[in-house]
């Protein structure tokens, strides 16, 4: 039997393969894979790769499925944000034209914010720089997480999913993530380089 942690680096990848070749495939087991990925049995940086590389995965196949808007519908948007009228802002803001613009804006930081993360997590023996590298990469994806109803939110006023985290893109996976975040990933770095220190 594999290891879990193998076991999960490689649903991962297969679930990253399948939306390279899908841009349309649900995010029901992109999501359920990251869920996973904040309980492994072993707490360590194994398991802080399988996260990185779950949640990458997630917000990979999310940004592919935004809509991009034209550069005339941005003019557009950008001349109601410039309003005066907040009733007005806020009209451009529930349009599916306004929700693609924020939910693009969100989807690619996350992409970019997982791959670094994923990328620090290849790195060799954590020293005390590089454990700040890490957890500072790890703590800038807090930004994906802040607004969860927001972002259902613009999902919906985009008429992209039911505005539920159970909807066409399931976002059930915030809550694990955030207990993760700040329990066994900080935990386990600081544990791995007062390791390496006491070597």
């Amino acid at each position: 039997m594999r290891h879990p942690v193998i076991k999960a680096i490689a649903m991962t990848i297969a679930l990253s393969t399948l939306v390279g070749n899908d841009a349309s495939a649900s995010t029901f087991e992109l999501n359920k894979a990251v869920i996973g990925a904040t309980l492994p049995k072993v707490e360590d940086k194994n398991a802080r790769k399988a996260l990185a590389v779950a949640l990458l995965a997630f917000w990979q196949n999310f940004s592919s499925r935004i809509p991009r808007i034209s550069p005339t519908e941005e003019a557009w948007l950008q001349g109601e944000f410039a309003s005066k009228d907040e009733s007005r802002t806020q009209r451009a803001f529930q349009t599916p034209e306004g929700s693609f613009r924020q939910l693009e804006i969100l989807s690619d930081y996350c992409v970019k914010a997982f791959q670094e993360v994923s990328s620090v997590s290849d790195s060799a023996a954590l020293n005390e720089t590089a454990t700040i590298k890490e957890l500072y990469a790890w703590l800038k994806t807090l930004h994906c997480y802040k607004n969860d109803e927001g972002t259902l939110a613009y999902l919906y006023y985009g008429k992209l999913s039911n505005g539920k985290d159970d909807g066409a893109f399931h976002l059930s996976h915030p809550y694990f993530y955030r207990e993760a975040l700040s329990g066994w990933v900080p935990d386990s770095i600081i544990r791995e380089v007062s390791f390496n220190k006491a070597r």
